[in-house]
């Protein structure tokens, strides 16, 4: 493939947005946990999908069209059996998507989930609501996991999640979770986030992560995140 060098090297059709028929949020969350027998996987995929439709996850694969109706501990024992090798999955719901990648790490289990969900066309006050609930389930990670990371970004897209052909919106970062390891391994001053940014500590008050809430769909977000 080329590089695109000039707008006359891209097609119209590509440009030409079509109308948006829902909002789509996009979270991107990752643990880390111990590796254990009893370590169940899935749990970031399971609660977005409730937060975001009030449905559990119906089906979940190891490529799709996924088909093993949604169990956690079938998940588990499947990525288990493909250890230690990187193990990619999918899961569906209602109104939702999501992959998840599970490898082991000189650390442990590292999982990382990234799902799509449409909230069709919310009111303001009900996007409101879906975006201080996801806020609030990033908060309360660091309560009882490892979260490493999470992002939670809204743009308008298709309702159905599929994939278009043409240049789709940029998404809107709405909240930053930087877990515990990652603040310790940046150096990163809790005080000095929390002074300059509004963070919000969250987890063990010994080891500490911090969950920045960066704004919604109307806000100029991007700045803030960088």
């Amino acid at each position: 493939a080329t590089a695109i060098r000039s707008v006359d090297d891209v097609d119209l059709g590509f440009l030409r947005p079509a109308p948006a028929t829902a909002v789509q949020v996009l979270a991107i969350i990752s643990l880390r946990h111990q590796a254990r027998l009893t370590t169940i996987l899935g749990g970031p995929m399971a609660e977005l999908a409730k937060i975001t439709s009030g449905a559990a996850l119906q089906v979940w694969g190891a490529h799709e069209p996924a088909g093993n109706p949604w169990r956690r501990e079938d998940l588990t024992t499947f990525a288990q059996s493909q250890m230690p090798g990187p193990v990619l999955v999918v899961g569906v719901g209602r109104r939702f998507r999501s992959t998840l990648t599970v490898q082991r790490t000189s650390s442990g289990i590292e999982e990382i989930a990234e799902a799509h969900l449409s909230l069709g066309v919310p009111s303001t006050v009900a996007f409101e609501d879906h975006r201080n609930r996801m806020i609030a389930y990033l908060a309360g990670l660091a309560e009882n996991a490892m979260p490493l990371v999470g992002l939670i970004m809204a743009r308008p897209g298709r309702d159905d999640l599929l994939i278009p052909a043409f240049l789709q919106h940029p998404p809107t970062p709405m909240a930053l979770l930087i877990g515990p390891p990652a603040v310790r391994a940046l150096d990163i001053s809790a005080d000095q986030m929390v002074r300059q940014f509004g963070a919000l500590r969250v987890g063990r008050p010994r080891i500490p992560g911090l969950l920045f809430s960066l704004g919604s769909l109307e806000d100029a977000t991007w700045p803030l995140l960088d």
